[in-house]
């Protein structure tokens, strides 16, 4: 091989290199693209209304004993807007709106008045639960939540997470993380 043959390798092998460094150039620069406006048309992590699968549906059934020994059914409450609430005493959130779902629940008093079901998330924590409430006040029903049914059934991710229920039995609104009296109100359009 001459070394004019040797150069026209080198300056081919070095041209075929660059076109394959530019492809993958396009091809990554195309691909962070995407991503870029996948993230951007995604609802913001902190969004206390992020999508459901549940919402428009009906709900699943929530159905059992309350912890003070009254019998709880989503079914039967039909007619009336119901939050299904999912909290633990442990959870730092959940205690937070606790003063919330109070004001809420004392603010609607009436038989087709609005209501609230608390489902237990733990029901290794029954007893702390009953203290809470003996200590803090709330008089809707807590359901303990018995082998996790009902947090499966409703896709609970993470606590707390409530549910609005509207008078036709259909799932209104999902809300994560601490809910407010004022959320809950906008949502049902049933202020006091």
């Amino acid at each position: 091989m001459t070394v004019a043959g040797a150069e026209e390798a080198t300056t081919g092998t070095s041209t075929k290199r660059r076109s394959r460094a530019r492809w993958i150039a396009g091809f990554v620069l195309v691909a962070v693209a995407a991503l870029v406006v996948v993230l951007a048309m995604r609802p913001a992590a902190d969004s206390e209304t992020p999508a459901s699968p549940l919402v428009g549906r009906p709900a699943p059934e929530v159905r059992g004993t309350a912890l003070d020994g009254r019998s709880v059914d989503l079914a039967a409450m039909r007619g009336r807007w119901v939050v299904v609430n999912f909290f633990a005493t442990w959870g730092v959130p959940c205690r937070q709106e606790h003063p919330e779902l109070k004001a809420y629940t004392e603010a609607h008093t009436g038989p087709q008045s609005p209501a609230v079901i608390a489902i237990a998330y733990d029901e290794n924590d029954i007893a702390s639960a009953r203290s809470f409430f003996a200590q803090n006040g709330g008089s809707w029903p807590v359901v303990p939540d018995a082998g996790g049914h009902a947090a499966v059934d409703y896709g609970v991710r993470g606590l707390p997470e409530s549910y609005v229920v509207d008078p036709a039995g259909n799932i209104a609104a999902h809300v994560t993380g601490k809910v407010t009296a004022a959320a809950i109100e906008a949502i049902t359009g049933n202020a006091p």
